[in-house]
């Protein structure tokens, strides 16, 4: 132990600073909840032996104000986030930046648990990393789900079960209803492989049947350069931001892959990127322009810093990590308003906005739709096709001439 007294705010505010790299809007946020913790709880266990037991008074109180609905879920996650940082401060003198447990994560029981690990495994061959995790979080809700109502034993699964979770979940979480479906049919497909049920319930788990599909805006050229042209890039964030909007740009690179691009997918020598897909595990080899190469390499010599870690793009306010696909699109939306673009929720305006408009520019400057979904990365055409519909241009072709269709009111009316 380090100290052996709670820090006061100046001391913890310049930890923050310094140990974290925090940005002063962080450090602000922090001084609310730090005052919070202080006055609510702390100051509750003042005459307490020492400090560890003033943390852990504090840490049961916050759980039971909590589980009396006394304060939210999220007053209770931030009071612990910096509960934890005092107690780093206490015992090692320096804040780290670390991810803490999350709170109340909830597992099937263990029989359930293994037959999930296994299938995880089957399921992760032929699947990208992040495709699994998402399954495996659902499959798990099912499986608590079924054991909420008394049902755990796996072989007593059937189709009254699943419609009955899907009903669930279809209030619960609508818009993802055909991943959830998509989830339990290689699920259920697993177990009656491995002889767990003794039938195929795949068949009851069909997609809904949805209305038309909506169109969303894409990118012009004139646009996509004025979100270029709004940023500073005298700034090492500019600099940054620069060369991932550019990428974004001239390669179509989901939001998932730029964050995870690594220094040594790009090949100089040819300029193209070597990555395989988060999304699809799928490789792909994309070029770019040698005003993108030059972009990217500018942040990488200027701007980048040393860093051990292998990624191409780092935050600037946080301590060796990389840039995640949620600040990408706070990013954007900042330049968008920079660069006047007006926009409405329905336009759906973000980073998949640059592969939308790279798909479309392809299939309007006449490239077959096989060479387009190459370059998307696509498993298939039938994923590219649905660029064709965002073209104002190819739409037009598509009208048939009314001359060529028989008269309504002759058919009806003719004698």
């Amino acid at each position: 132990m380090v100290h052996n007294v709670l820090p006061d705010w100046n001391k913890f505010s310049q930890r923050l600073t310094q140990d974290l790299k925090y940005c002063n809007v962080t450090v602000k946020r922090y001084k609310y909840v730090f005052h919070s913790l202080e006055n609510d709880y702390l100051s509750k266990f003042c005459n307490c032996f020492n400090v560890t037991d003033q943390l852990k008074g504090s840490m049961r109180l916050i759980d039971k104000d909590y589980a009396d609905g006394k304060i939210s879920r999220d007053k209770l996650l931030r009071l612990r986030r910096v509960l934890s940082k005092i107690s780093d401060y206490i015992y090692y003198g320096v804040l780290s930046w670390k991810q803490l447990p999350q709170y109340e994560k909830r597992y099937a029981i263990q029989k359930n648990e293994v037959v999930l690990q296994k299938f995880i495994q089957n399921y992760s061959r032929d699947h990208a990393e992040s495709i699994a995790y998402r399954t495996k979080g659902i499959v798990r809700q099912f499986m608590i789900y079924l054991e909420n109502y008394q049902n755990k034993n796996l072989e007593k699964i059937n189709e009254e079960k699943l419609l009955a979770f899907l009903r669930f979940m279809n209030i619960k979480r609508p818009a993802g209803l055909k991943t959830v479906i998509s989830s339990l049919k290689s699920f259920v497909l697993y177990l009656y492989q491995e002889c767990i049920v003794s039938k195929d319930f795949s068949y009851v788990l069909k997609n809904p049947v949805s209305p038309h599909r909506r169109m969303y805006r894409i990118f012009s050229l004139e646009e996509k350069n004025r979100i270029l042209e709004a940023i500073d890039t005298s700034t090492i964030l500019g600099k940054r931001d620069y060369a991932i909007f550019s990428i974004a740009s001239d390669c179509g690179l989901r939001s998932s892959d730029i964050s995870s691009l690594k220094l040594k997918d790009i090949d100089w020598y040819h300029s193209c990127i070597s990555i395989v897909q988060n999304k699809t595990g799928r490789p792909l080899i994309i070029p770019f322009k040698n005003k993108t190469g030059n972009a990217v390499a500018n942040y990488i010599l200027h701007a980048r810093g040393h860093s051990d870690l292998p990624f191409v793009f780092l935050k600037e306010t946080y301590f060796n990590t990389k840039i995640t696909s949620s600040l990408l699109c706070l990013r954007l939306e900042k330049y968008m308003d920079l660069a006047g673009i007006k926009r409405s929720p329905k336009d759906k305006l973000g980073m998949h906005t640059f592969r939308r408009s790279l798909g479309t520019e392809l299939m309007e400057s006449g490239s077959s739709l096989e060479l387009v979904s190459q370059i998307l990365g696509h498993d298939g055409t039938s994923a590219t096709q649905l660029y064709i519909s965002y073209s104002e241009e190819l739409l037009a072709e598509c009208p048939l001439d009314l001359k060529s269709l028989p008269s309504l009111w002759e058919d009806q009316y003719a004698e």
